[in-house]
């Protein structure tokens, strides 16, 4: 089997690609409609796959496809690190006695002139 590589077609290809990049600052002419119509249906196309992504996600989440629920059973409570949960609870009340604390004392007043 012998490979021949048609360089022809690979220099038209060439050229033609060249041609785009070697044009004549000159002669191009700046058209704002143009510009300004790819611009919009840039974004009305970006908007339209923004809209479909979030109207699939939405229905998918609806059919608790992507999120499921489940209920708490013995088993899933037996899994529970019991001093872990002691421990933030401690911190929870340490909290909460602080903050009583705070809001039953008088607040001291420090004059700065003195």
């Amino acid at each position: 089997m012998k490979l021949t590589i048609q360089t022809g077609k690979i220099k038209n290809k060439f050229n033609q690609i060249m041609r785009f990049f070697d044009r004549d600052p000159e002669r191009i002419e700046l058209r704002a409609t143009r510009d300004w119509n790819l611009i919009l249906s840039f974004f009305i196309f970006v908007n339209i796959v923004i809209l479909i992504a979030s109207t699939m996600f939405f229905f998918s989440v609806n059919k608790r496809e992507l999120l499921t629920v489940t209920e708490l059973t013995a088993d899933s409570m037996s899994r529970l690190d019991k001093d872990k949960v002691q421990k933030a609870a401690k911190v929870v009340i340490e909290k909460e006695r602080i903050f009583q604390e705070l809001l039953n004392s008088p607040t001291k007043v420090v004059d700065p002139s003195l």
